[in-house]
């Protein structure tokens, strides 16, 4: 009687331990699928984040290379600019007085502004590009002029009178008399002449300060 117990109790423990190994078996492949979910949603998440960090470095590079295609831009521009300024520049006292005139009558503010000391292109730059470099109105316009110089000190300053004849499309004529002072200026191995003073009517913007 008491073996039959000991052998129905080993059978019991036998079925008990064969179950839990079942068990255990059977989760096994669960367990195995979701570390694999884990990992490929590890790697998935980590490729995801290398393309958007790829994005970014692109999007960085290409702010840059637009960026400095600006600045070689500018400063090419600015090289072009310089060039054409010294090739056109005046010869002399007279010549820089009628480059003035003529940039009245054009509205040209660039070659005004060209021939302006470097003193006051500091100042006056901004006055300049506020108005799109074009100076004067549309109406009225300059019709014609005429200079006369007042003289010439020892400072190589040349003082001259700038008459303007006005027009408007009344066929109205305005006299308008400009007086500016031109310096010659010694600049390396070659010489230079700028407007450095001025005055005269308001119809010219911006005034020069003398």
């Amino acid at each position: 009687m008491v073996s039959f117990k000991k052998a129905r109790t080993v059978k019991i423990v036998i079925v008990v331990v064969l179950t839990v190994f079942m068990i255990l078996t059977a989760l096994k492949p669960a367990d195995a699928i979701q570390t694999l979910a884990v990992d490929a949603g590890g790697q998935e998440a980590g490729t995801a984040s290398s393309t958007l960090t790829q994005a970014q470095s692109a999007e960085v590079a290409a702010a840059q290379a637009t960026e400095s295609a600006t600045e070689d831009a500018a400063k090419f521009t600015t090289i072009r600019v310089e060039q054409l300024e010294s090739a056109l520049a005046p010869k002399s006292w007279l010549e820089t007085a009628k480059a003035w005139a003529e940039s009245a009558r054009t509205r040209n503010g660039a070659l005004r502004y060209a021939i302006l000391s470097p003193e006051l292109r500091k100042k006056q730059y901004s006055d300049y590009l506020d108005l799109n470099w074009v100076i004067g109105n549309s109406s009225p316009w300059v019709q014609s002029y005429t200079i006369i110089e007042k003289g010439k000190n020892e400072n190589d300053i040349c003082t001259y009178d700038i008459n303007y004849k006005l027009m408007d499309s009344t066929a109205t004529i305005t006299p308008v008399t400009e007086e500016i002072s031109v310096q010659k200026v010694r600049k390396g191995e070659f010489d230079k002449w700028y407007v450095v003073s001025g005055k005269g009517s308001l119809y010219f913007e911006p005034q020069i300060q003398g």
